[in-house]
């Protein structure tokens, strides 16, 4: 449901005239707009008292508009039971209005006529048989995401000084890319637990892969955090929230500088586990939490006094004050070495775009690529690892000399192959088998193009998934 809809609907019939009037006076608009629907469409979701109409939520509210911004999505009145409790919520035989009612009221009250949430009905099917208050939706409308405040408390520490932790988890897992791959779903030398969780470093064709993909910081930290909230024995709850995305989007939130004690994450997690049964004491499995998140180097951690302060490590603590020239070094005027101790995971990223990577001596070296670098030039030049790069190796200023040269002019290609795919689930196997290798490309309908080294292994595959394979004679002229 569009939030467009749901408002204009909400402004015409939606709102009572009470309503309309306390949003008036809670957002500072003309009294006037409580009488005009299109008036009062027109400006709900501009900034105006917006602000002032958030500071005035408790610590619960807070948390539960920061967890509707997660969702990206409509709740129904039950989301909202977290903070505001139903009546008879462990009884049977009480009717859906009868029990969400006295919810439906605190929105109302805290929520709808201070002007920050909008809401309306959906017909699920023609001949719907649920009450009004079954179909409502509310949304937090993402306009206003950037005056609401953070959910966690924090504290901002001056020159904080960072406890690193005994060891760095990500450093050892670059040390996977140097080994030798292990054969598909045998266990990680580096982490034992990636017997569970998928996220095997390794170059394949030149590529720097994480599993089947290509290698990005993203994945990289998601998947240190998967390992992170897997560990940690989670209260159960209904709609089984994602809590590693969960955490991530919370303290992203966050200013760099602010840092939060472990129990300033006690209204999150009352919020998100409402109906769930949270550990008593609660302190304890927080502070297990945050120390855990620290070990694995998802979290910072200093202190102020004798006391523990965190914050979220997403901004590369340990090697954040590195220039490209300390991890980086020529080796010709083609070919470079990383190192993997010091390098940063967002300049790997960067590099491993551009480059065909590859093991040298047990090292990691890359070597300018020049399809890769066209397709990303426009997107990486000004960043200070390429620059370092153009600076420092002769071969990658006359690659990209080239790539200038050609920008936005038809190129016509030799030596590659075309081939029409009807079939649109053998389409999807073969982009899937040939995706990491940067050689397959898939046109618009049925076609892709890629060199012809490629053929035999797309035409077993092909016989293989039991298709009839037709050739097209090239036409003379052209």
């Amino acid at each position: 449901m569009k939030h467009e809809k749901m408002l204009k609907n909400m402004c015409g019939y939606g709102l009572t005239a009470t309503d309309k009037k306390a949003i008036c006076k809670a957002r500072g608009f003309p009294a006037n707009y409580a009488s005009s629907p299109d008036l009062l469409q027109h400006v709900f979701l501009s900034d105006a008292g917006v602000k002032k109409a958030l500071a005035q939520l408790d610590e619960k509210e807070c948390v539960l508009l920061n967890l509707m911004l997660f969702l990206k999505r409509e709740v129904d009145i039950t989301f909202f039971s977290r903070i505001y409790p139903a009546m008879g919520a462990n009884s049977w035989g009480i009717t859906f209005n009868r029990k969400y009612k006295i919810v439906f009221d605190n929105v109302r009250k805290n929520l709808i006529r201070c002007g920050i949430l909008i809401f309306d009905e959906t017909l699920e099917r023609l001949l719907d048989e649920k009450t009004i208050l079954e179909r409502q939706r509310f949304l937090f409308p993402p306009e206003f995401a950037h005056h609401l405040p953070p959910s966690i408390a924090a504290k901002e520490i001056e020159n904080p000084k960072i406890i690193l932790p005994p060891e760095n988890i990500l450093q050892k897992k670059m040390a996977e890319i140097l080994s030798a791959a292990p054969e598909a779903g045998a266990e990680s030398k580096t982490d034992a637990e990636s017997e569970t969780i998928k996220g095997r470093l390794h170059i394949k064709d030149g590529v720097l892969l994480m599993d089947n993909t290509k290698f990005t910081e993203k994945q990289l930290q998601s998947w240190n955090t998967s390992l992170w909230v897997n560990n940690i024995q989670i209260p159960k709850q209904s709609d089984s929230l994602p809590l590693g995305r969960l955490l991530d989007f919370f303290l992203s939130r966050m200013d760099a500088n602010q840092w939060f004690h472990s129990l300033s994450l006690i209204p999150l997690f009352e919020t998100v586990f409402a109906d769930g049964d949270l550990p008593d004491p609660v302190s304890d499995f927080l502070e297990t939490l945050c120390e855990k998140g620290w070990r694995r180097g998802c979290l910072a951690k200093t202190t102020a006094g004798k006391t523990f302060y965190y914050r979220s490590n997403k901004n590369d603590t340990i090697n954040s004050g590195l220039q490209p020239g300390d991890y980086l070094t020529a080796m010709d005027e083609n070919t470079f070495a990383v190192d993997l101790n010091l390098v940063r995971y967002k300049s790997l990223e960067i590099i491993a775009r551009a480059c065909r990577m590859q093991v040298t001596g047990g090292r990691l070296t890359g070597k300018i690529d020049f399809i890769r670098l066209s397709r990303c030039m426009g997107k990486i030049e000004q960043e200070p690892d390429f620059l370092w790069l153009h600076k420092h190796l002769a071969g990658i200023k006359d690659t990209t000399a080239l790539i200038k040269k050609r920008r936005n002019k038809t190129i016509i290609h030799e030596n590659v192959m075309t081939a029409k795919i009807s079939d649109l689930t053998l389409k999807i196997i073969i982009e899937k088998k040939f995706a990491a290798t940067g050689k397959l490309i898939s046109l618009n309908d049925e076609f892709i193009v890629f060199p012809p080294d490629l053929l035999p292994e797309i035409q077993k595959l092909t016989k293989k998934a039991g298709h009839v394979i037709k050739k097209a004679n090239s036409v003379k002229g052209y």
